[in-house]
């Protein structure tokens, strides 16, 4: 994808997400523009961006604006192949068709330097926060959406290796989500769990966009 041809689809896609936006009260998600103004200014500078459920790769794209690599993650056959043929060999964008359990454990002890997390927060499972301490691995999933990782899953793993990056920024989309008194999402876990993680693993904390953001700069 040319440079011209990677504006003109960003604009178009930005643009129908401020209408979007505009039409829901500009209640959240706001639109991509927004969250990664504040993926920009809160994550390491020089980094790798390492995005889970990365679908069909709008974010991706986003990103490979930003970042010297970004990983995706889509466990999805068809978005992630929709993603594939979007990034040429060449592009500093490297997918992978997985379960984030899976492949973290592979791609975490690889990567080097400042590093910057974009997690999916809102496909989180309904696994209870005793499981999500513990290390043990759900059996391999299928491509549905109902047995998806929890976010406190994937955290897990990711603080098992923060002590190998420079400077790293952690965040998860969809905080909104993490709200006991919202009937709707009863599965989710509470943002307790995850402002007891960050301190766990000595990083600053706030939200921002509903954007939960932990850093160690």
């Amino acid at each position: 994808m040319t440079a011209p041809a990677v504006m003109t689809e960003l604009t178009t896609l930005l643009f129908n997400q401020f209408v979007t936006w505009h039409n829901q009260g500009y209640a959240s998600p706001s639109p991509d523009a927004v969250r990664h103004a504040v993926r920009a200014r809160n994550g390491a500078a020089n980094a790798i961006w390492l995005e889970t459920a990365s679908g069909s790769g709008d974010t991706t794209l986003l990103l490979s604006t930003q970042g010297r690599l970004v990983v995706g993650i889509e466990r999805n056959r068809d978005r992630f192949q929709q993603a594939v043929a979007r990034f040429p060999e060449g592009s500093p964008v490297r997918l992978f068709h997985a379960h984030s359990l899976r492949a973290l454990p592979k791609l975490l002890p690889q990567l080097v330097g400042n590093v910057n997390f974009w997690l999916a927060g809102h496909h989180a499972a309904a696994i209870t926060a005793a499981i999500a301490r513990t290390t043990e691995v759900p059996a391999e999933p299928g491509d549905g959406e109902d047995d998806v990782p929890s976010i406190l899953l994937e955290l897990a793993e990711i603080g098992h290796h923060l002590r190998q990056y420079s400077q790293v920024a952690v965040m998860v989309d969809g905080v909104r989500f993490f709200d006991p008194a919202n009937a709707d999402y009863p599965e989710f876990p509470t943002l307790d769990l995850l402002v007891d993680w960050a301190r766990t693993n000595d990083l600053m904390w706030h939200v921002e966009h509903d954007i939960f953001i932990a850093r160690n700069f």
